[in-house]
């Protein structure tokens, strides 16, 4: 990418950024700490914010950062994500796209809408969708759909993805007891940031965290929709308490056991988990253009699943638990990315 064109998508993504700052005040405004780079409930948010201000890392910072990977690169993530990872890792089941409206399948099958409300269960979302927006969880019961809680029959169904443009659609992934058992009204992912170190093809783990689900969330399990997060001990797979961010009362609140199901979330051990973190950090390896990759993971039986692949990621969900830039490896790859002031 040229020195101007490159200018030019900052300039862009920095003005994007700054509004996005003032979008996610929670309703609050303190014209203060939005000017600093930071949505106004993170005082309330974050442990020790106003004692440790200067390491968290600001939404600015979140929203500025998608010029780590040019956005050139960020479509060949999204293309590597549907083709290439899966000969690389176990990439979820992409059954096909729609396309205004269109349902074409992958590889050339001859699967129609028809064929396709045979099964028993699938996902429809937006190939650039983000916080679980534009996602659909299609479940058969019956004759009839279940669509993220909202029943409807198949004319409905059909009616509904006619009108949808750029998605894809992929096979359900079943989740593994040990998150099932915590809560199973929704697929409880792990979201894993892979980084690479400067000047090196060298990859870490830059955190790692486990969303789950609750009956503010379900069907999903994201953060911003109302789910708990646990984080997870990079080098054992062990859960933490889980944090809730309560808006109404404007404070986070920890949980060793899941508020709903009373299931124990601390101290329990992600399964597979070596093979997760290894298998990530090889895929990612493989892939020299991009420097940060945000995974998101369904553990199964047998193994583990890729269902969604990032080129940023929020990090209200980890930053619950400790400031980011209280970490030297990944203080020293913002700063190299001049996402960060080189002066932290």
């Amino acid at each position: 990418m040229g020195k101007v064109k490159k200018s030019v998508l900052k300039f862009i993504q920095r003005i994007k950024a700054i509004k996005s700052v003032f979008k996610y005040n929670d309703g609050r405004c303190n014209l203060l700490l939005n000017l600093q780079g930071y949505s106004s409930n993170r005082v309330y948010m974050y442990p020790d914010f106003k004692k440790n201000k200067k390491y968290y890392y600001k939404d600015f910072h979140r929203y500025y950062s998608y010029i780590v990977n040019d956005k050139n690169q960020y479509i060949f993530t999204q293309l590597m994500s549907f083709f290439v990872f899966s000969n690389l890792t176990n990439y979820g089941k992409v059954l096909g796209v729609i396309s205004k409206g269109e349902f074409i399948p992958y590889q050339n099958t001859n699967t129609n809408y028809d064929e396709l409300f045979n099964l028993d269960k699938f996902v429809v979302k937006h190939i650039l969708g983000g916080k679980g927006k534009y996602v659909y969880i299609i479940n058969k019961i019956g004759n009839k759909y279940n669509v993220n809680s909202e029943i409807m029959d198949s004319i409905g169904l059909v009616k509904l993805l006619s009108k949808l443009n750029n998605y894809i659609v992929q096979e359900f992934v079943e989740q593994h007891d040990y998150i099932k058992s915590i809560y199973d009204k929704s697929t409880n992912t792990i979201r894993v940031v892979t980084m690479r170190e400067p000047n090196s093809n060298n990859i870490f783990i830059g955190w790692a965290a486990q969303r789950i689900g609750t009956n503010n969330s379900a069907p999903f399990d994201n953060w911003s929709a109302g789910g708990i997060s646990s984080e997870i001990n990079i080098e054992t797979g062990i859960l933490s308490c889980a944090k809730y961010y309560n808006s109404t009362f404007k404070r986070t609140e920890t949980y060793e056991k899941h508020p709903e199901t009373n299931a124990q979330i601390k101290g329990v051990k992600v399964p597979h988990w070596k093979q997760i973190i290894n298998s990530l950090t090889y895929s990612h390896k493989c892939l020299p253009q991009i420097n940060f990759i945000a995974w998101d993971v369904v553990v199964t039986k047998e193994s583990f699943t890729i269902i969604e692949v990032n080129n940023t990621s929020g990090v209200e969900h980890i930053q619950v638990h400790r400031p980011l830039l209280l970490d030297e490896s990944i203080k020293k790859f913002f700063k190299f990315h001049g996402i960060v002031k080189k002066s932290l």
